[in-house]
């Protein structure tokens, strides 16, 4: 997600090795090169193929129901589905801790800020015999893996939620085949229990998911790793019951920019989504290191300020017409499943395009999300102006980072999503 994942099995011998020698400075890799996630424009268009999925036996056109999930004709249908809520009341502020070293200072899981009330471990990461099997490992420099589970279970007597964050920026995790499905089912749900995690957050960016081409129905759709990974998830929820979180962290490039196209990875996880919405327990994409994007009033908006964040949340709380076209409405996405994404300091994201919002900025536009309070100088407007007040909160990359700023913005944010409603 928000950087290139270093830490797969067969990298962790290196580092270790790279430690014990002293060398640590000359092995970890260059951050502004490997620790921010890939600036993505809107207008790129990338080009449909690029996927190697094996087709149905016969050449049967892979739907759902051809590979085993249950669909439901209202899930398909229904404007309204209803998905899960998370345990707990209020919002939530939502952070990634990071399982690997880089300038941000390491922070043992059982230092985390108490402003946060979900943790999210970056990352599991695919085998290197495997682009569907999840490994996952704690990084011995940060902490013992003794330690790491006594941490969970501290968090856990403080009501929070510990979820393990799959991908990352240079993970490539596909489910082309039933096989595939079987092994990534089989390897979460191991890891899971050994770790005692909450749930799993979704991180897959790249070449992970990308539409087929002829693929253009969100709320069919064909593409196979896309077919496959809505599977693997209902499996998954099925195996650990309806208080397992499951989440999503994808790009704006993935969600809000198919108001303008449907293809290739422009709009990949709508269907995702779609897919899981009885399931899913929130959305959180990335506010950040995007493109501009068009929002509901046919203005275009940058990152890296407070409309940005508005306009690109109210897409997924009004929904819209995909690619333009009014009989691919993306419904709206329930409140309390929508979360907004933000870098924890400008160091955590990059500066082209523009992504870091000021705490104070990030705030207003909580406030106007949630409370239908504007701030000054907006130029969104709500299309529903009285607000959002069931939004679920706010993530944000990461606690390392924003330990590495004093805390600002989870100190910020934090208190501002327990205060009382304003009115």
């Amino acid at each position: 997600m928000k950087r290139s994942h270093m830490l797969r099995s067969s990298l962790l011998a290196i580092v270790t090795i790279a430690l014990l020698a002293g060398g640590w400075a000359r092995a970890r890799p260059n951050p502004v090169l490997s620790d921010r996630p890939r600036a993505v424009k809107v207008n790129d268009r990338p080009g449909v193929g690029g996927l190697s999925a094996a087709p149905a036996a016969g050449g049967t056109r892979l739907t759902l129901d051809s590979i085993g999930t249950q669909t439901h004709a209202a899930a398909l249908n229904d404007k309204s589905v209803r998905g899960p809520r998370v345990t707990g009341k209020g919002h939530l502020l939502i952070g990634y801790w990071q399982n690997f070293v880089n300038d941000a200072p390491a922070l043992a899981l059982g230092k985390v800020p108490p402003h946060f009330d979900v943790i999210n471990v970056s990352f599991g990461a695919p085998a290197e015999v495997s682009s569907a099997t999840i490994t996952f490992a704690v990084n011995q420099s940060v902490e013992t893996e003794g330690e790491f589970k006594r941490d969970v279970s501290g968090l856990h007597r403080r009501g929070k939620k510990v979820v393990l964050a799959i991908g990352g920026g240079d993970a490539v995790v596909q489910l082309k085949t039933s096989a595939d499905v079987d092994h990534f089912v089989s390897s979460v749900g191991a890891i899971i229990k050994r770790f005692n995690f909450d749930g799993i957050d979704i991180d897959f960016e790249g070449e992970s998911l990308a539409l087929d081409q002829g693929d253009s129905d969100f709320r069919r759709p064909t593409t196979p790793t896309i077919v496959n990974l809505i599977s693997a998830l209902h499996r998954i929820r099925k195996m650990f019951g309806p208080a397992f979180i499951i989440s999503f962290a994808p790009e704006t490039f993935f969600v809000q920019a198919a108001i303008n196209g449907y293809s290739g990875r422009q709009g990949c996880y709508l269907p995702v989504i779609y897919g899981t919405r009885t399931i899913l327990s929130y959305v959180q994409t990335q506010d950040y290191n995007s493109g501009t994007i068009r929002g509901l009033d046919n203005n275009i908006y940058a990152g890296g300020t407070a409309d940005f964040h508005v306009a690109l949340t109210e897409l997924l709380l009004q929904g819209f017409n995909v690619a333009g076209d009014a009989s691919q409405f993306f419904p709206p996405v329930r409140p309390d499943q929508v979360v907004v994404g933000v870098p924890a300091s400008q160091q955590a994201a990059g500066t082209s395009p523009p992504s870091y919002t000021v705490p104070s900025d990030v705030g207003n536009a909580l406030n106007y999300l949630i409370n239908g309070v504007p701030y000054s100088g907006h130029q969104y407007s709500l299309v529903n102006p009285a607000g959002y007040p069931g939004i679920r909160g706010l993530m944000m990359w990461s606690i390392n980072w924003d330990a590495a700023a004093g805390t600002g913005m989870s100190a910020l944010i934090g208190a501002l999503l327990k205060r009382p409603p304003a009115r």
